[in-house]
């Protein structure tokens, strides 16, 4: 965690090497000094727990992170319980990721499938979150188009 976290900011918070040949930097338009003025803390760094356990302690691994993001599906099918949200055991073990990220002082993340299913997790105070993903929204746009063209059509 540590060598990651190193790895991703620039001194003195971190060692990660500086380049100005890349867009942040407008390709090298834009001055050292500024780049690395906004560039102060780095990437945004996401910590992706999907599992019922972590091989090191929570409050081992979330300090210096931005973000504990829940993989929800994946947690809930290593918990055998998949997709339900509102299974106590998964609940559980949401709320102790929750509490760890807020120990941490970390924000708090997580994936759901649609906007209705946010709800179960409505009450953790989620300020990074992913509702559905790039092809479920696609599809979604397809299904409906397709459903419009055929009543337009009927």
């Amino acid at each position: 965690r540590d060598a990651l976290i190193a790895a991703s900011r620039y001194p003195p918070e971190g060692a990660r090497s500086v380049s100005l040949a890349h867009p942040a930097a407008d390709y090298g338009a834009v001055p050292l000094g500024a780049y690395l003025e906004r560039s102060r803390g780095g990437p945004l760094l996401v910590g992706q727990i999907e599992t019922a356990t972590t091989l090191d302690p929570l409050d081992d691994l979330l300090p210096g992170l931005d973000v504990a993001f829940i993989g929800t599906t994946d947690l809930s099918v290593d918990l055998g319980r998949p997709g339900m949200l509102d299974d106590e055991r998964v609940r559980a073990r949401v709320t102790q990721i929750a509490a760890a990220a807020q120990h941490a002082s970390v924000a708090l993340g997580a994936w759901v499938a649609s906007a209705e299913a946010l709800a179960a997790l409505s009450a953790l105070r989620l300020r990074y979150v992913i509702v559905g993903s790039d092809l479920q929204l696609l599809r979604a746009g397809i299904a409906s188009t397709l459903a419009a063209t055929r009543r337009a059509l009927a």
